[in-house]
Formats: C-alpha cells, structure tokens, sequence
C-alpha cells in the first residue's frame, strides 16, 4: 500500500470517527434539550397546581401580580397610599387581580368580592389576618335587587357566575350550584361607608376594579347611574367597556385595552 493511500486512510477514519463523536454530541444535547423542556413542564404544572407562584409573575416596588397588574400600576406611579379598592372579581386575590399591590403595598383599604367558592377559600386564607380588608362571598349584577346567580365549574377549575346559561366562555361547563347576587348600587353604599369613616386617606381617593366576564359594563353603569348606585370613584378598571359610555360619565382613559393587556384604565376627570 502506498503512502498515500495510507494517509488517505488515516484521513477517512479519523472523519467518521469526528462525524460520529459530533453526532452524539448533538444527539445528547437535543435530547437534554427535550428532556428539560418537559421536566420544566411537568415542574410548573405541579407548582400551579399547589398555587406555588403565580402565572408570569412580575415584580413591581415589592408587589406581585400578573403582566396586566403589573402594567397598570405602572402607569398609577402617582396613585396616593391609604386610598381604597372595590375588587369586583377579586378571584383568589393574586391571580387575575387587580387589588393585590394596593392592599399590600400601598395599604389601601379592600372590599373584595367573589362568588367562586374555592376562589373565595383562598382569599380567606390571604386576608384572614388583614383588619383592613372585607371579604364577600357574592356575585354583583347590574340588575336591581338582590338575586340568586348560577355559578358554573369548568373542567379548568374556573368558576365564573356571570356567564349567562346557553353562552360558555368555555367549552363543555361541568357542574354548578347557586349564590347570592347582590345589586351593585351596593359597592356605593360601602364606599359611602368607608369615606364617611374616613379610610381612604387624606385624599379620599377610591379605585373600582371590576373583572365580571362580560358583565363589567352593566356593573360599572348601575354603579354610576343616578338612579342606581350614583357613585363614582377616582380610577375605574374594567375589562370590558363602552369607552365613549363610560367618557360621557366624567372619564378619560388612562390605559387603554388591548389583546395582551385586557383592562382599560380610565382616570375621573377633574
């Protein structure tokens, strides 16, 4: 064999003998690629479901909250301490709340209201211990008089009583049982209550966060309405609402909706 041929062979194997080490290499890091994906899957899913930390969590001057909380309170970097919220839709106080960085942070006095009962539970186990909080087990509707709603239990675990039967915001509703639904002019008659005892701080400065599914507009407008609650409040968060409507009532909006960010602030004219 000449010299040549050797060097060539020399050549050849140590090639295939490269090609393979790299593709084990590449196959190995795939794989470990894969591997953590779903073990970082599989990891979130059983924190979630041990309610371990909240979905997308963001941090904002020492408060928690979800992206759109977080993009809210932003854009209050003025709102002033001491104030007070009305949470309607509170859920479980950190997920899809809008009232978390207020009470906690701010130390505003809360009046939250939820109808879902495992929701419910949760707050209870947050504010137990909070004076200045007051929790509601209730629907708000934007109908007079106090009623009873239909609360349905998705597959998600999401309970909601204010989606109308025949209109699922989600497919295929599993059971569901009955709880009171009050009128929302009384949000007002508590908001009387607290600024009359002066818990809104100096300013007397009062947030409505309303998170009903579809329903906010008939809240918000039996809140404002003369003839309903004939209220008002220095910030409104809602999720879904005529703007023009709610402009008309003495508003302008602050943060405007958008696909990612669902609610629209809006900040009472002067």
């Amino acid at each position: 064999m000449s010299a040549r041929r050797c060097r060539f062979r020399a050549w050849w194997v140590r090639w295939k003998n490269a090609r393979l080490q790299y593709t084990c290499m590449a196959v190995s890091c795939v794989g470990a690629l894969v591997g953590a994906v779903f073990s970082l899957a599989h990891c979130s899913r059983w924190a979630a479901a041990r309610e371990m930390y909240i979905d997308a969590v963001v941090a904002f001057r020492g408060g928690l909250g979800d992206p759109s909380e977080n993009r809210i309170m932003s854009s209050l970097r003025d709102i002033p301490p001491h104030g007070c919220v009305f949470d309607i839709g509170a859920h479980n106080g950190i997920y899809h709340s809008n009232s978390f960085y207020l009470i906690h942070t701010l130390s505003y006095t809360g009046r939250l209201y939820e109808p879902s009962a495992s929701a419910f539970s949760r707050l209870v186990q947050i504010y137990r211990k909070a004076d200045n909080v007051k929790l509601f087990h209730v629907a708000v509707t934007g109908r007079s008089g106090t009623r009873l709603a239909k609360l349905h239990t998705f597959p998600t675990g999401l309970e909601n009583s204010l989606v109308p039967e025949g209109r699922s915001q989600f497919d295929n509703p599993g059971p569901s049982y009955w709880v009171m639904a009050v009128d929302a002019a009384f949000i007002c008659d508590e908001q009387r209550r607290l600024l009359a005892a002066a818990k809104c701080g100096p300013k007397n400065f009062t947030v409505l966060s309303i998170d009903a599914e579809g329903h906010d507009q008939n809240i918000l407008f039996r809140i404002l309405d003369p003839s309903g609650g004939n209220c008002s409040f220095d910030i409104l968060i809602a999720e879904s609402s005529c703007r023009h409507a709610v402009e008309e009532r003495g508003f302008e909006v602050l943060v405007p909706g958008s696909s990612n960010f669902y609610n629209t602030v809006y900040r009472r004219v002067k």
